[in-house]
């Protein structure tokens, strides 16, 4: 299972988590900058993640408010995982509630088959689909 994390996540936060995971590990986690290129914007990132296969890991709400680009997530199909933090929640916050998170988020994407779409929030235990 690969994820992709986009521009909204620092590169770090998937090469950390790629760490995490070791090389015996069936999960592969990449961030889309550093696999692609800096500034895809979302309409070209769904058929390139469709190509690989790739989960999106995002946290842009909007995206499912968008129509249009809703859209082209269903087109493509292409599953996504969007994570919500509370307002105002800074850097270090923001980035251990995903590593809080993960096996959570990984149980989710092994149970449900693609394409899927799912939100997790720091007051749920696992992720819900939308």
């Amino acid at each position: 299972m690969d994820f992709y994390f986009d521009e909204n996540t620092p590169p770090r936060i998937a090469a950390a988590l790629n760490v995490l995971e070791g090389e015996k590990s069936d999960i592969n986690v990449f961030h889309t900058q550093v696999k692609w290129k800096k500034g895809v914007k979302d309409p070209s990132l769904y058929p390139l993640l469709k190509e690989v296969n790739g989960i999106l890991v995002t946290c842009d709400l909007k995206m499912m408010t968008r129509r249009a680009e809703r859209q082209i997530i269903q087109e493509h199909a292409v599953s996504v995982i969007i994570f919500t933090v509370p307002p105002g929640s800074n850097f270090i916050n923001r980035y251990q509630f995903i590593f809080k998170k993960w096996e959570a988020i990984k149980k989710f994407c092994k149970d449900n088959k693609p394409p899927f779409m799912g939100r997790i929030t720091a007051y749920d235990s696992e992720p819900k689909h939308i």
